[in-house]
């Protein structure tokens, strides 16, 4: 049996597209995983996630403080690495290690782990690490580009940031044997920013799901309120929230929003709080407990902005294709990634701008289209049948017979 190693940055429980990939490869390959504990409430989710899959070998590693002297050490490089950088602009490792401390820690992983026939790295920290592997052994190296890195903002030392993660992109991308892309825009970025990739087997895979995931809308409702309904792994600034809440006040007595995350306490004292009559939080939930629970609102908010960065403008997130296929009516700002999603699939809900005239009006418009939303839902979440993981895996499990076989 083929054995493929799975690297990310990330834990489990924030990288649903791995998680995916690991569900699918284990049927015919050997599966390996490197990731992180964060000591946050991922962990419980990362664990409960390993033991559905006991033939795939998870190995854990320590991205907090529990490990105190490795994560003092990497805090350390990566602080100094950043001095130096400027000296140092074209040395890849130096470059990967002031990107992210966590380089260090899964290259110092790595040097233990057996040969594989492949390697698949999430996120951009995995990436260097991968590659070094993947040299060592003489095997293939593929990259799952789920952002544009390049084009996330940076708290911190932005300007350079931006170059590292470019120097990293354009040195390691034409060495991949195929790269996966969670939007066209994404993938399109990707082509205009590395040369070299022409030859490289290049796909879309959609951020979609397994339709056995999602139960059927219930038609039923008789709720007078109209329910809404956002998730993200942290509920805060900076998503759109702020926007639209402002916006869902005026119709405090005919709507509700239920929020699902990790709770920012300055974000619940300054938008939570006041509007608890209409407003709850609910903390994070298995991947599988979400998705049956969607089918409970009727209107799921994606409310991303181009105003943000780059990567918001151009991705298509997790929550947008959950939604649909949970059939409810997707409220979608109008960044290019969403409204081409939304002009390809019209019936998935409505486009709204982004300002506070527009999400006014939006609200305005979707309480009055409430009856038609809750009698369509079922209809949606048929038409979503074909946007289901079950057709987007086909996508990888060719690809990886190709590569593999």
């Amino acid at each position: 049996m083929k054995s493929i190693l799975f690297i990310t940055s990330n834990s489990l429980a924030t990288n649903p597209r791995l998680v995916k990939e690991i569900d699918l490869a284990r049927h015919r390959y050997k599966c390996t995983v490197v990731s992180f504990q964060l000591n946050s409430w991922s962990d419980k989710i990362d664990d409960e996630i390993a033991l559905k899959y006991p033939e795939v070998s998870f190995l854990f590693v320590s991205g907090g403080k529990q490990q105190y002297v490795q994560w003092l050490i990497s805090s350390m490089l990566e602080k100094i690495t950043r001095k130096v950088y400027y000296c140092f602009e074209n040395n890849l490792l130096i470059s990967a290690i002031a990107h992210s401390k966590r380089t260090i820690i899964l290259l110092k992983k790595l040097k233990h782990l057996k040969r594989h026939d492949m390697v698949i790295a999430h996120n951009l920290a995995a990436l260097y690490p991968a590659y070094t592997f993947t040299t060592r052994h003489n095997i293939k190296l593929a990259f799952d580009v789920e952002d544009f890195h390049p084009g996330e903002v940076v708290a911190e030392d932005n300007y350079n940031e931006i170059k590292r993660r470019k120097f990293i992109l354009t040195s390691i991308l034409p060495h991949c044997s195929y790269l996966s892309f969670s939007s066209p825009l994404i993938c399109k970025k990707i082509i205009d920013l590395v040369p070299g990739i022409e030859q490289c087997k290049k796909e879309i895979i959609n951020n979609s799901f397994l339709s056995s995931e999602f139960l059927a809308p219930v038609n039923a409702k008789s709720d007078f309120k109209i329910k809404l309904v956002w998730f993200s792994q942290k509920i805060s600034t900076g998503r759109g929230l702020e926007l639209i809440i402002p916006a869902l006040h005026k119709c405090k007595d005919k709507i509700e929003l239920t929020l699902i995350g990790s709770l920012d306490l300055t974000f619940y004292q300054k938008y939570i709080k006041p509007n608890s009559e209409f407003i709850q939080a609910v903390k994070p939930l298995s991947q599988i407990k979400l998705h049956k629970l969607l089918s409970d609102y009727d209107v799921g908010l994606a409310l991303e902005l181009e105003s943000a960065d780059i990567n918001r403008d151009i991705c298509l997130t997790n929550k947008i294709f959950a939604y649909t296929q949970a059939g409810l009516f997707v409220l979608a700002t109008s960044t290019q990634a969403q409204s081409k999603f939304v002009c390809d699939f019209p019936w998935v809900g409505q486009l709204v701008g982004q300002s506070p005239i527009e999400l006014d009006q939006a609200i305005e418009s979707i309480i009055k289209l409430k009856q038609e939303i809750r009698s369509s839902s079922n209809q949606r979440y048929i038409n979503a049948l074909n946007l289901s993981w079950e057709k987007e895996s086909t996508k990888l499990l060719k690809i990886w017979d190709q590569h593999l076989h």
